[in-house]
């Protein structure tokens, strides 16, 4: 059976999903209705770039709790990659792992000519609709601080 490519297009709503990862099994629902969720995507979690990534959330993290949101960051390696990351850059975030990349597959994020994983950002409010959306190819362009933070301060 062929998964859906669902998209990550703003204003559409997210698709959900459910991964394990550093402290147990997070869906995307559980948040709806509660808290905005920064959705950050790594290209893998070796991947230097994204690890720094990783460390801006962690040092923006008190600014998004006060926007109500939190922070998903998803790679797709193993758990224990997983783990190792998040005790690496002690993030107070869940780090998931989706191996068959299953996830990045419902929101676009596919390999660009079989070999270059896509990274990003997706910012989904309170209701489950996506409210900005940043894929890239370019690990340094992984994430815009200004635009997905200006996405949030306009969030209802």
């Amino acid at each position: 059976m062929a998964l859906e490519t669902i998209g990550a297009k703003v204003g559409s709503m997210a698709p959900d999903f459910t991964l394990a990862g550093s402290n147990g099994q997070n869906s995307l629902s559980d948040y709806f209705g509660k808290q905005n969720v920064v959705l950050y995507f790594m290209r893998e979690f070796s991947c230097s770039f994204c690890q720094k990534h990783v460390a801006q959330l962690k040092q923006l993290y008190s600014t998004l709790q006060s926007h109500h949101t939190a922070v998903l960051v998803i790679g797709g390696g193993s758990r224990e990659e997983a783990e190792q990351l998040t005790t690496k850059l002690q993030v107070p975030f869940p780090v998931l792992h989706d191996a068959d990349r299953e996830v990045y597959h419902r929101y676009g994020l596919e390999k660009v000519m079989f070999s270059l994983q896509r990274s990003g950002i997706i910012v989904v409010d309170r209701q489950g609709r996506v409210s900005y959306s940043h894929p890239t190819t370019i690990p340094i362009a992984g994430l815009d601080r200004a635009a997905f933070m200006s996405a949030l301060e306009n969030i209802p």
